[in-house]
């Protein structure tokens, strides 16, 4: 071989080597997620029970998922040993359409585990997974309703979705997409770039849009900030928010040349753009040439309804455009001291089929004290059912708080329409946060114990009409924080929060605005509103309403004064005791300062509003607020009283879940000698390897041709 073709060959090669180079990183952006029945709001075992049952479980596919064939469903189950394996399977189904039927047989009457491909091709945004049974224990005479018949799904199974991230539209007339992925999983991760010295107006954009963002993601959902001061920042499962002008942010400056050109800043500027880096995440930049034109965008951005002109990626606030001060319509989705309709709880009718119906569960917060004034209670049912029901065995079972409280017979064998039973509610059992569960038993009148072709048509029905009556004198159970884990209450009785004001201490560490992040991302999730958002803001002790429900974020050292109402602060001495002045009166309350702890307190003020202070004496006190506010496993378990003390213990495996990666994307359960390769070519240190095979080019190439010329000399 020719010298010229030895270089040839070997440069070739290379070429060929940095095409692969360049590839790997392209093809290894494929990420997976794992959806748990317990992620589709199933939290028991599944039993398939009767000769023929079925259940049905709706799932999502994401918006910017592009889902791969590799994805499948995962199926733990068992069965009864009785069952005849030439007559018994269990079908497994999407959309409709039948994927694996798997005869019960003795083999896999123990539990039994399979993984069927997910049919991704019949995939569309909104999806149905259902488990089907068709079940017998003899060929002879049969009961169809013998216990013997039976099937269960585990709570263990999940659907593995193996996808690419595809790049989202951008419209502002769609957002909150794509920070806000109506049809995702998990928890959206948002960190909000903010200026160094951040002014009123811009904590207080950065609060409206960050509540805005909460009320999009649901209750269900998790919504977890951060705070930055730069793009260099983030983290790629992160979308970005920028809040400020573009003099004091020169990647917000930026930002506003690349998408807006000459357009006017002067009554604020929203721009909906992706991630230079990270194409699947989003950036919105909330701006103005001042803080009070950023206000105004942020605003903007999260009017209710939405604004006709908002589309495109790039907006202006129109000129004498103003948030509409239109008080909120919606009633609470919790029972205070007024009747409350299905309809108004956001509870809609539900139905459901079969001899041995799943039960109907309802979570219904309550937040009245009935002893004070012989306050009442009760549950004003309209129910249907279905014909052919033994009224021996047929009935409407109600269970609060797993104490059965009621048993309704369904008594007419032709079946009922519009219903009507009023049920007294015993209020010692009541809680704040309530489990209410609705069981039809629906037995047949005559089935036929021998009736091979013995069809189940059974049926029983809630209608949204059905109301919790309040009657007599009731009282509130302020103050108290426990009354805040689901409902966010007091502050969630008007959804646009008109009655909230927030409090923040002068020049705010980064950990106070974390706090002010979670207490407001929480907020937005437990409400919805159909107005703008009209909750009030200011920094320091100046400008607080004393007519207002008050969330104050500060250090405790620094007393808080509203209107002369009250004072918080510490007691002096070598034990630091939390201490309540109100109307001048002192009034000591025994909790001590363990250092890094927080406090969450809770007081009335005047009689008609409550005061929530958030208070800590270290930046990681502050951070334990924000992890406690943004989990709602921590967050529910908040007991009543007036003081909470937040110890860092409480928040110990919080930090686990705030760093979790956007959508809870892991590497995959099961790795095949692909994935593992590619895994391991990713790590690889290229720009090493690259220098190497620059290195081996000079020895193999340029050293020949040295010793070649001096061979000729």
């Amino acid at each position: 071989m020719t010298l010229h073709n030895r270089l040839w060959q070997t440069l070739t090669s290379m070429v060929v080597l940095l095409g692969v180079l360049l590839w790997i990183p392209q093809a290894a952006q494929a990420a997976n997620e794992t959806v748990t029945l317990e992620d589709l709001r199933v939290i028991d075992v599944i039993t398939l029970p009767t000769v023929r049952s079925a259940r049905d479980i709706a799932f999502t596919r994401p918006k910017t998922w592009q889902v791969s064939g590799s994805s499948y469903i995962y199926v733990e189950f068992q069965h009864s040993h009785q069952l005849l394996p030439n007559r018994s399977y269990l079908q497994i189904a999407v959309n409709n359409r039948t994927v694996k039927q798997i005869p019960l047989t003795k083999e896999n009457a123990e539990r039994t585990v399979v993984q069927v491909p997910l049919p991704v091709a019949i995939l569309k945004e909104q999806n149905t997974l259902s488990f089907r049974v068709e079940q017998h224990y003899t060929d002879k005479c049969e009961d169809p309703l013998d216990l013997s018949l039976w099937t269960q799904i585990h709570p263990e199974s999940k659907i593995v979705f193996e996808y690419t991230p595809t790049l989202p539209k951008v419209d502002l007339a769609d957002f909150p997409y794509p920070i806000i992925d109506p049809l995702g999983y998990g928890s959206t991760n948002v960190r909000y770039i903010l200026p160094d010295v951040p002014t009123q107006n811009e904590l207080h954009a950065a609060a409206l849009v960050n509540v805005y963002l909460g009320q999009a993601s649901g209750a269900g959902k998790g919504l977890v900030t951060d705070v930055g001061r730069a793009y260099y920042q983030s983290k790629e499962n992160e979308h970005l928010v920028y809040i400020g002008t573009p003099d004091k942010n020169p990647d917000i400056d930026r930002l506003v040349k690349a998408h807006a050109g000459n357009q006017s800043l002067s009554n604020g500027l929203v721009i909906l753009t992706t991630h230079p880096q990270f194409k699947n995440r989003g950036i919105l930049v909330v701006t103005g040439n001042s803080d009070e034109a950023v206000l105004k965008a942020a605003r903007f951005v999260s009017a209710h309804p939405k604004e006709s002109v908002m589309h495109g990626p790039v907006a202006g606030v129109p000129g004498g455009w103003n948030a509409k001060k239109a008080h909120s319509n919606k009633a609470p989705r919790f029972i205070e001291k007024d009747t409350r309709t299905f309809v108004q709880l956001e509870i809609p009718t539900q139905e459901v089929h079969k001899i041995y119906a799943p039960p109907i569960v309802y979570r219904v917060p309550v937040v009245t004290d009935f002893k004070p004034r012989n306050g009442k209670l009760f549950l004003e049912l309209d129910y249907s059912y279905s014909p052919k029901l033994n009224p021996l065995f047929s009935s409407l079972e109600l269970r609060l708080n797993d104490i059965s409280i009621a048993n309704i017979p369904l008594m007419d064998e032709s079946g009922e329409t519009n219903q009507h039973a009023k049920v007294p509610v015993p209020t010692d059992i009541l809680k704040t946060n309530n489990e209410i569960v609705a069981q039809f038993h629906l037995m047949p009148d005559k089935y036929g114990r021998c009736k091979n072709n013995y069809e189940d048509n059974a049926w029983g029905r809630i209608m949204d009409t059905s109301k919790f009556r309040v009657e007599g004198g009731v009282e509130s159970l302020l103050p108290s924080v426990g009354l805040l884990n689901r409902t966010g209450y007091p502050y969630s009785k008007t959804d646009n929060l008109s009655d909230t004001h927030f409090v923040i201490a002068d020049e705010p560490t980064q950990a106070m605005i974390k706090a002010l992040l979670g207490v407001t991302s929480r907020l937005g999730r437990v409400t919805n509103a159909d107005t703008d958002l009209q909750f009030g803001f200011s920094m320091g002790k100046d400008g607080i309403p004393g007519n207002k429900n008050i969330v104050a974020i500060q250090n405790p050292k620094a007393p808080l004064d509203v209107k002369g109402a009250y004072r918080l602060d510490w007691m002096p001495g070598a034990t630091a005791i939390r201490r309540l002045v109100l109307a001048d009166k002192p009034k000591t309350i025994q909790v001590f300062d363990n250092g890094d702890g927080a406090y969450l307190e809770q007081f009335m003020l005047g009689g008609e509003n409550v005061v929530t202070v958030l208070s800590a004496t270290t930046e990681k006190g502050f951070a334990a607020i924000d992890s406690l506010f943004e989990n709602d496993k921590l967050f529910d378990k908040l007991q009543m009283g007036a003081v909470k003390q937040i110890s860092l213990l409480d928040v110990r495996d919080v930090n686990d879940v705030n760093i979790e990666p956007f959508h809870a994307e892991r590497a995959p359960e099961k790795r095949g000698l692909w994935d593992t390769l590619m895994s391991w070519l990713r790590n690889i240190p290229w720009a090493w390897v690259f220098g190497g095979l620059l290195l081996l080019f000079a020895v193999l190439i340029l050293l020949p041709l040295a010793l070649n010329r001096i061979r000729q000399r």
